[in-house]
């Protein structure tokens, strides 16, 4: 059975750096780190130091002016996110406003989330103190983690597939995977995917604090995500959301759409071995990135560039570095490696979508983003360039991008300049 083509034809953010996506790379490129001092516990009840990369907010009338009020209020913080990110993707991709010829019943949303609406469940988990009667009527829907997508579907009547993928950090690579296939498959002519997090609130600084996954940083907070640098101790945690616009080819071209990138190959596998930690024999983050290259039909010497997942954790880094060096081996001249989490901190389930758009605008412009706070690398990282602190000028044809999630979960994506026909 032949496969459609499938291409990505617009993009669209809420980051720690804003929503306009082409200066959103360009501080990253220019390795300006987001990170900084955040105030989550009350001051009177201090925990520990929070350090994070919060997003920059914008009035979501801004970009969708008919919502009402009230329901603005409502909203969970990660359901806007993800509904200003597709607005800003559908405009990208010259889709908004539709047409009659798009057919909205073979639209697709798979625009997933981690954790769901985070802040809607600590709310209202406070509201049970004066009673449990004053629980919102609107919070089980505001706090489900399939609400962005379904929201998103609701506001534009894409009538087509519409589910929540949920894999921990892998959720928005894992969504932009199932749809490439959906579009292979025929059974959508495009898709919303990608993913959104709002976690930066007690429950999630104090759950991951619990399990010793974010950093212990103790100087200056732009220097707390030291993604493969000996001295990392955790991770930093960021909000926001990204999404992309996947095409199939035929239906792109038909309606005269820019042509970002295509999307050639992807695959996800599982470690079966940690709720939290990875394997460190790394096989499964190995074969992810073997199937992906295999789907996509390259050779490993074809990539230029893998933005890596690399949180900055202990063991993490290690087994992506580790898998990297072994799916690579022979490349180390060729292939430039780079952790922007470095500058903009882990936004969980929107992660992997956010960072592959960067992926995207470095195989585009040519210019491959640093890894900042990179001083003593790991000692996997062998004879590898991580593009330790400052961005290089590279030509490539082709990228990777890693997502790895608590429970084993790997994906791997493989995106390629756009060559016409």
């Amino acid at each position: 059975m032949s496969k459609k083509r499938v291409v990505i034809t617009g993009v669209g953010m809420v980051s720690p750096y804003g929503s306009n996506t082409e200066e959103v790379f360009e501080q990253v490129v220019q390795g300006i780190s987001s990170i900084t001092d955040v105030q989550v516990f009350p001051p009177d009840k201090p925990f520990k130091r929070t350090v994070g990369a919060p997003p920059i907010e914008v009035p979501i009338e801004q970009y969708l002016p008919n919502i009402e009020k009230k329901e603005i209020r409502r909203l969970d913080p990660f359901m806007k996110y993800a509904l200003i990110a597709s607005q800003i993707a559908l405009e990208n991709a010259a889709m908004f406003p539709f047409e009659d010829r798009i057919d909205k019943t073979r639209g697709a949303v798979l625009i997933g989330s981690g954790m769901g609406g985070l802040s809607t469940i600590e709310n209202n988990m406070y509201l049970t103190i004066e009673g449990y009667n004053k629980i919102s009527p609107f919070f089980i829907a505001h706090s489900i983690v399939n609400m962005a997508g379904a929201r998103v579907a609701i506001e534009y009547g894409l009538k087509g597939p519409c589910y929540d993928i949920s894999t921990a950090c892998a959720t928005s690579s894992n969504a932009l995977l199932a749809a490439k296939e959906l579009i292979e498959l025929g059974k959508a002519d495009f898709v919303l995917a990608g993913g959104s997090e709002a976690a930066m609130g007690i429950p999630g600084y104090s759950g991951f604090f619990a399990c010793r996954a974010l950093s212990s940083w103790e100087g200056d907070a732009s220097g707390a995500s030291r993604p493969f640098d000996k001295q990392r101790s955790g991770f930093v945690m960021s909000s926001g959301a990204a999404v992309l616009v996947v095409e199939s080819y035929e239906h792109a071209l038909k309606r005269g759409a820019p042509i970002l990138a295509e999307f050639k190959g992807g695959a996800t596998t599982c470690d079966a071995y940690d709720i939290v930690l990875p394997d460190l024999k790394a096989q499964s983050a190995i074969r992810s990135m073997q199937l992906a290259l295999e789907d996509a039909n390259m050779r490993p010497q074809e990539i230029g560039y893998v933005n890596a997942h690399a949180t900055s954790t202990y063991q993490g880094d290690i087994s992506e570095m580790m898998a990297i060096a072994n799916v690579f081996k022979g490349c180390e001249k060729s292939l430039h490696i780079s952790s922007t989490k470095s500058m903009h901190g882990h936004s969980l389930g929107a992660s992997g979508a956010f960072e592959a758009i960067l992926a995207i605008m470095a195989m585009r412009s040519g210019k491959i983003p640093p890894t900042i706070n990179l001083n003593e690398p790991i000692d996997e990282v062998g004879d590898f360039d991580l593009t330790a602190n400052i961005a290089q000028q590279k030509t490539m044809r082709a990228v990777m991008k890693n997502s790895f999630g608590f429970g084993g979960h790997n994906v791997s994506l493989v995106f390629s300049k756009y060559e016409g026909e």
